[in-house]
């Protein structure tokens, strides 16, 4: 009766888990496709490995009251940002040109003399889809490639965002996520491809 015991532990997991208001883990162990809560819309979600990178929105149709980052796994919270009227918080937007064809869409938020990145690459021969970036003083000092699977959403809601082909053309839909026309170092997370 090994196994019915150990059947019934994932089950009491998975139930306190989702109590708390937190995703519970694949069965096979797997990083859960979003950190977002249950009264949460999934603006971006992506696996990092045996890590889950989300930004999730709360609010009523047409009204986010907060914007969320969270960086974990089930059960384990890493790291949080929340854009809020009251945390007085927001993200940054932009879009640079990549390689030729290719427009790399950022939002972005800067806490403790770090900012946090998520990107996602559209058109052109893009290196990666989508992933995440930690500067500091524009330097890179990490980056991570979103890893594709069935249920990822490693792309920017248009509920949150409408990017265009530069600030100027791209639209926030919450006053908590701001246009900006501000370059960050893209070239360092998305290098140009070596012509062969």
């Amino acid at each position: 009766m090994p196994c019915a015991s150990a059947f019934a532990l994932r089950l009491a997991l998975a139930a306190a888990l989702l109590a708390a208001g937190l995703p519970a883990a694949h069965a096979d162990g797997a990083a859960p496709s979003s950190l977002c809560h249950a009264d949460e819309t999934v603006a971006f979600s992506c696996r990092l490995g045996p890590r889950t990178v989300s930004l999730c929105l709360r609010g009523e149709a047409g009204h986010t009251g907060a914007i969320s980052f969270r960086l974990g796994s089930a059960g384990k919270l890493e790291r949080e940002f929340v854009a809020s009227a009251q945390t007085g918080q927001h993200f940054s937007a932009n879009v640079t040109p990549a390689q030729p064809g290719a427009l790399v869409r950022q939002l972005w938020f800067d806490q403790g003399g770090r900012r946090t990145l998520l990107t996602e690459c559209v058109g052109g021969n893009c290196a990666q889809a989508a992933g995440m970036a930690v500067l500091r003083a524009g330097k890179l000092v990490s980056k991570q490639r979103c890893q594709r699977t069935p249920d990822d959403a490693a792309w920017f809601s248009r509920q949150l965002v409408n990017f265009g082909n530069d600030a100027d053309s791209s639209q926030s839909k919450s006053p908590l996520l701001l246009i900006e026309d501000i370059d960050n170092p893209i070239e360092l997370i998305y290098p140009p491809r070596q012509r062969r």
